[in-house]
């Protein structure tokens, strides 16, 4: 996504856009099916640029514990700064230079890099997901198995003999 700059009056200014994931670099098309719905929200002050992007779009998963697929709402932001004033550049990583001739500010890998950051580490298809026996592989969300899953390491059979 790129924004025209060259001609924008300081003040705030907001930009939308809904984009096949694929036009952020999301290329698979299996797990994000969905269109990726972008907000800027742009203060320019001068030759310094205050941008947010929310981001929302929806995806597919594989559940961690179960391993049932599952669609799962992705919504973040991200705040960057653009300025021409070099000295404040090297101070944050999310304070980025931009050229006083500069025309546009493509945040299109910022936009990929926060749908990316939200997607979460543990993939739960929902937060009290019982997931799989260990012993014969059923899904105990949504069946009950008779098997004895309590079973203790061998390492530690010395210790049981304390609590005797």
């Amino acid at each position: 996504m790129k924004i025209r700059v060259s001609q924008l009056k300081d003040g705030h200014h907001t930009f939308r856009t809904s984009e096949k994931a694929s036009h952020f670099g999301l290329d698979d098309a299996q797990r994000y099916a969905q269109n990726v719905d972008v907000t800027v929200e742009l203060d320019k002050r001068g030759q310094t640029y205050y941008l947010q992007e929310i981001v929302h779009t929806v995806a597919r998963f594989q559940c961690d514990r179960c391993l049932d697929p599952f669609s799962q709402t992705l919504d973040a932001d991200y705040r960057v700064i653009y300025t021409s004033d070099r000295s404040f550049v090297e101070m944050d990583e999310d304070i980025r230079f931009i050229a006083p001739d500069e025309s546009e500010i493509d945040i299109t890998d910022d936009i990929r890099e926060t749908v990316l950051l939200a997607v979460p580490i543990k993939l739960l298809c929902k937060q009290d997901c019982k997931g799989l026996c260990p012993n014969c592989g059923a899904n105990l969300n949504y069946e009950h198995c008779n098997c004895q899953t309590h079973s203790i390491d061998p390492r530690w059979e010395a210790l049981k003999k304390l609590l005797e």
